[in-house]
């Protein structure tokens, strides 16, 4: 039976039950975020583009309805595309349009070289302290950010006594209970004594399997890039910090982190846009999935020399993720299994100068990075799909923020992108039969790529009293630079030299101009942007490979949060993004693909604080119709893709032992499938999301 609910059902049933953008908590226990080693001017007010925080209540929020990282941010992020339930990927979760890059404490965790769409869930939500956001082309951090940035800033150290919080969750379906159960348990330790402070933290979390609105079995691989069914993850993550002086200081980080997935079931055979792929009861071939992140840093920071601020981080990271088996005609004449091996390497140097133009606030920070990284991707069988990849790169820096009028700041900076990458001679292998038979020799050596990257913006607020003080308008220019997936291109390549292989890196242009609004009781946002790119990046639709070419990318975004009492909140962010892509034989532009540009997305919350010890929240998540291409066609990336609405539900009680929360996902239990199950427009992969779930949890503070 069809269970579709009606959108505007959905907001109906939302607004009867009240619910915040975070989650209330007493003054005293809210913990501190300082985000001193970010590069986002730290009043984002003048800072012209658009940002979004997420602060440690927000995550704390969330981590309520799920700990899915990738959930999380769909949740709290304008213009990212929505979550698939149940995949492990974020392959397709674009930001704007384009692939944002991912860093944790400005530590890059996205692999540049070789992709492989694992990167937003690399860090557990006991160790997020919050959550920056970019939006749009950005060359702040370096490293990719064609579409924007997302920063895991970790908690900080305690400043006083020990700080001990327990925190643990359990869940499942309620439409079919049996074997749905999940469950999970965290530590957390923060606190000083003399000069050394530190924060301690573990997290484990186990997933049984997800079910659907139905009640059956979703495969545990939905789109086979990865799931979360069947898996057991763990992180553990410490900073321990060192004061030298009043002013110097060091910090000694580490985190390690580990999905993996062993399961009985398999993808079976659905009809796409007819009947669902089920979940059949066959181990999946080949060995469990898994991935693994490890990160080591070592921080310098200096608040006084000569009047400016110095900050040195030297890191070290270690990825490796194992993917699914693939049949034959993928990797004939077996078919096979791969996994990606990522090392870094690097030194990032920041310095914050203070410039006073007679009018206050002004800085300037400029520095310099430098990278190693080492990747390849390697079959289980011994076999290079892309070889050994070797890149350094360094990039001086100099980014301003300079109010020169009390209603005028102007943004601007520049960035020298110098890369190299190394490759040793390797020869092709197999990879699709029968256009991608492999065997060709490609002879090594090295590509070096060099760009001076711009940005500059401002910030007007001409009014400084009456009942336009609050509002403000920005525009800025910025420019973003990426490799790409350097690997995915090399895999398939038919040059016989790498002198040869004639790989463009992306530079993404974007123009952006928004409106602000912040006012006692309610803050607004509302942005319009362009980007364009030479060489951007989609897939071919049956090989999967890179396919590079000219692109557009529009849209719009809004935002608001409204506090009419103490105790309610209202609030909620709307956008909406398209694009084109052009033949570069027929030079005819035709829309970019759906794994680029996701359909329309209106987020809403509402919140009521109803005792003190009592608190209530709904949430809706809307996604819209997708149809751009004519005709409808049933291929990867370009079908139709229908609409779907999911309302949360979640209660929060605290006592003088805890804090206790009962929340329901998609309480209505919206049938719907993912959109991932259309963009792949396979048989075995047109899946469904999850049905109607819950989740209990408890934590607390001694």
């Amino acid at each position: 039976m069809h269970k579709r609910t009606s959108l505007a059902a959905m907001l109906s049933a939302s607004a009867v039950f009240l619910g915040s953008n975070a989650f209330a908590a007493d003054s005293d226990s809210v913990e501190t975020v300082t985000v001193t080693s970010s590069r986002i001017s730290t009043d984002l007010k003048t800072f012209a583009g658009s940002v979004t925080i997420i602060s440690r209540d927000d995550v704390l929020t969330q981590t309520k309805f799920s700990n899915d990282l990738g959930q999380l941010l769909s949740n709290s992020i304008p213009g990212l595309a929505v979550s698939s339930s149940g995949s492990y990927s974020n392959f397709d979760q674009t930001l704007r349009g384009r692939k944002p890059a991912i860093f944790i404490d400005g530590i890059p965790v996205s692999v540049t070289l070789r992709d492989g769409g694992r990167d937003n869930r690399l860090i557990g939500t006991n160790a997020i302290g919050g959550i920056e956001v970019v939006s749009g082309a950005t060359a702040i951090y370096g490293l990719g950010g064609a579409g924007g940035l997302i920063n895991y800033v970790t908690r900080t150290p305690g400043e006083g006594a020990p700080e001990f919080e327990t925190n643990g969750s359990f869940g499942g379906s309620l439409t079919n209970f049996s074997d749905s159960t999940n469950f999970s348990v965290g530590q957390s330790a923060l606190g000083r004594f003399d000069n050394f402070s530190y924060v301690v933290t573990g997290n484990f979390e186990k997933y049984n399997s997800l079910f659907d609105a139905d009640g059956d079995r979703i495969p545990p691989d939905p789109q086979s890039q990865g799931g979360i069914a069947d898996t057991k993850t763990y992180n553990f993550f410490a900073k321990l910090g060192y004061d030298l002086t009043d002013t110097q200081h060091i910090y000694l980080t580490g985190s390690a982190y580990e999905l993996l997935q062993d399961t009985d079931y398999s993808n079976g055979v659905g009809v796409y846009r007819v009947s669902k792929t089920p979940a059949v009861p066959v181990p999946p071939l080949g060995n469990h999935q898994f991935t693994r992140n490890h990160i080591a840093s070592l921080r310098y920071l200096n608040e006084n020399i000569f009047g400016s601020s110095l900050d040195v981080d030297a890191y070290y990271s270690q990825y490796k993720s194992l993917f699914a088996f693939y049949a034959y005609p993928y990797y004939p004449p077996n078919g096979g299994q791969s996994s990606i091996d990522n090392f870094e390497r690097g030194i990032r140097t920041t310095i914050n100068t203070p410039v006073d133009l007679g009018t206050g606030g002004g800085n300037v920070q400029w520095g310099v990075d430098y990278s190693y990284i080492d990747s390849r991707q390697r079959m289980t069988n011994g076999q290079l799909l892309v070889p050994d990849l070797k890149q350094n790169a360094i990039a001086p820096f100099a980014q301003a923020s300079l109010p020169v009028t009390p209603w005028l700041t102007l943004n601007g900076g520049i960035r020298w992108e110098d890369d190299s990458i190394a490759v040793n001679t390797f020869t092709t292998i197999p990879i699709y039969t029968p256009s991608l038979p492999g065997g060709v020799t490609v002879q090594g050596g090295t590509l070096d790529y060099s760009k001076v990257l711009f940005n500059i913006g401002g910030v007007v607020a001409p009014f400084s009293s009456g009942p336009l003080a609050g509002a403000s308008a920005y525009a800025v220019f910025s420019q973003g630079f990426s490799v790409g997936d350097f690997g995915r291109a090399l895999r398939s390549t038919t040059a016989t030299s790498i002198s040869q292989f004639d790989f463009k890196p992306q530079v993404i242009d974007s123009y952006e101009i928004g409106l602000r609004a912040d006012y006692p009781g309610f803050t607004g946002h509302i942005a319009g942007y362009f980007n364009t790119s030479e060489y951007g990046s989609t897939f071919n639709a049956v090989t999967f490979e890179l396919v590079r070419a000219p692109e557009h990318i529009w849209g719009l975004e809004a935002a608001w949060d409204v506090k009419p009492t103490d105790t309610f909140s209202w609030g909620g962010s709307v956008s909406w993004t398209n694009g084109r892509t052009q033949n570069v034989t027929t030079e005819v532009w035709s829309p970019l693909d759906d794994t680029r540009i996701p359909p329309l997305k209106l987020m809403s919350y509402v919140q009521e604080q109803f005792l003190p010890d009592l608190m209530g929240r709904a949430q809706l998540t809307y996604s819209g119709n997708e149809s751009r291409f004519p005709g409808n066609p049933g291929v990867y990336g370009k079908s139709n893709i229908p609409a779907f609405a999911l309302l949360d539900l979640m209660v929060s009680y605290d006592t003088d032992y805890g804090t206790w929360t009962l929340a329901a996902d998609n309480v209505l239990n919206e049938d719907y499938y993912t959109p991932d199950s259309y963009i792949y427009a396979t048989n075995t992969n047109f899946t469904k999301g999850q049905g109607a779930t819950f989740r209990i949890s408890y934590s607390i503070k001694y």
